[in-house]
């Protein structure tokens, strides 16, 4: 009979592609993970993996093993988790998988507030691009997922979507463009090398492609640490999509510098995404519920700081500003 302990064992070997890294993560000793693996060959009449130089394969029947070993693990996950909330065990820890942005913008101020509130909480936080978040939710590997979400369709979701924000165009002080006065055309900033966060929805990539005049699009830096690529836009003369509040001290320090362009469709459109048959542990709504707040709460910040950096902006502010004698009124 087959056990759940072997389907765990099973994909943490497949995770780390070697017996003694899968066995050290599991606990085990490597020959009890060995046995545990033989058993569950055996009990399903095929081998599931096979020593390779690059380490452990799956043998196509191994495969399909894991696929619905990550269905039915994720399954007994959440009724364990499930059963916690119906017995009103209070059940603290949170997984949550971001894109790159929403785990910077949203995810991260969210988890310092309810820690600041609650220091019992856990979070088991998982950053990559869109498609592989989405991925995660689906193999119940994660609770929830705050990701780009326009491309995204699945009857088996219950998508919350989050407020559109607006992305801009960044570059170091001194950098050409920003000597440039005047808004830009978007062909003018792709003729320099581009830095990018995160894989590009098509909502994103059609647009760009077609001021490229190009059918495939490969960008100069990807990088799916945020952190990095605004290092790489403040040292060269790399371009840099950013929503505001992610270059916040970059701008009031003067180490980056926003772009007059008109580019309606290069903005932010995040969703919470859930999957509609499992039941929301407390922490969870409560998680859902401050990650809406935080987003509202941004919609202020980056009010302010277009103002304040974005030269159309900050120049409209000034002649809707009354002055009396060459000295502004302000309340």
């Amino acid at each position: 009979m087959i056990e759940l302990r072997h389907l765990h064992h099973a994909l943490a070997l497949h995770e780390h592609r070697n017996f003694a890294r899968a066995a050290e993560a599991l606990h085990l000793s490597q020959p009890a993970l060995t046995r545990s693996i033989q058993m569950l060959e055996e009990n399903m009449g095929c081998l599931l993996f096979l020593r390779a130089r690059t380490g452990v394969e799956p043998t196509e029947a191994g495969l399909l093993m894991l696929k619905r070993a990550r269905a039915i693990v994720g399954q007994a996950d959440d009724l364990m988790r499930e059963g916690s909330a119906l017995r009103k065990t209070k059940v603290r820890e949170v997984r949550v998988a971001a894109g790159p942005y929403a785990a910077h913008l949203v995810v991260a101020p969210t988890v310092a507030r309810l820690l600041a509130a609650d220091p019992r909480l856990r979070f088991d936080l998982r950053v990559d691009h869109w498609v592989k978040v989405f991925r995660m939710l689906k193999e119940r590997r994660v609770d929830l997922a705050v990701c780009e979400a326009s491309e995204i369709e699945d009857d088996e979701l219950e998508v919350t979507p989050m407020r559109i924000s607006r992305a801009y165009v960044a570059v170091r002080p001194g950098h050409p463009l920003a000597e440039t006065g005047g808004a830009l055309d978007f062909s003018r900033v792709l003729r320099w090398p581009l830095a990018i966060t995160a894989r590009l929805p098509p909502r994103v990539l059609t647009p760009l492609l077609a001021f490229q005049g190009k059918s495939t699009f490969v960008p100069s830096v990807h990088c799916e640490d945020i952190g990095v690529v605004r290092s790489i836009v403040k040292q060269s003369d790399a371009v840099g999509f950013f929503p505001l509040p992610l270059v916040r001290k970059e701008l009031e320090w003067g180490e980056l510098k926003l772009l007059e362009v008109e580019a309606t469709w290069l903005h932010t459109q995040f969703a919470i995404l859930r999957l509609k048959d499992r039941l929301t542990a407390k922490p969870v709504q409560s998680f859902i519920e401050e990650i809406l707040n935080t987003d509202e709460m941004l919609a202020q910040t980056e009010e302010e700081l277009s103002a304040r950096f974005l030269p159309a902006r900050r120049d409209e502010m000034a002649r809707a500003t009354p002055h009396i004698n060459g000295t502004s009124i302000t309340k």
